[in-house]
């Protein structure tokens, strides 16, 4: 019902804003099949985990996900 309007993208902005005043890194946990909700992590900065794409089977879902949203910030090799 809420899909596609936006509202996640504000309160990640708003939430990320507020942990910046004592944090210096966030780290977060999705699921690759989440594929919107990772289109918003991926714009506010956030990253695969380096040492996770060594796994065979998370590399692969990430490559599903960027054949998908075609994300610059999936530029996985």
């Amino acid at each position: 019902a809420h899909q596609g309007r936006g509202i996640m993208r504000g309160l990640m902005t708003a939430t990320l804003a507020r942990m910046a005043r004592s944090h210096h890194r966030a780290l977060l946990e999705t699921n690759t099949a989440r594929t919107a909700a990772v289109k918003v992590y991926l714009d506010a900065g956030f990253t695969p985990w380096p040492d996770e794409l060594a796994t065979p089977a998370i590399a692969q879902g990430w490559q599903m996900v960027q054949a998908t949203l075609h994300h610059p910030a999936l530029e996985i090799d």
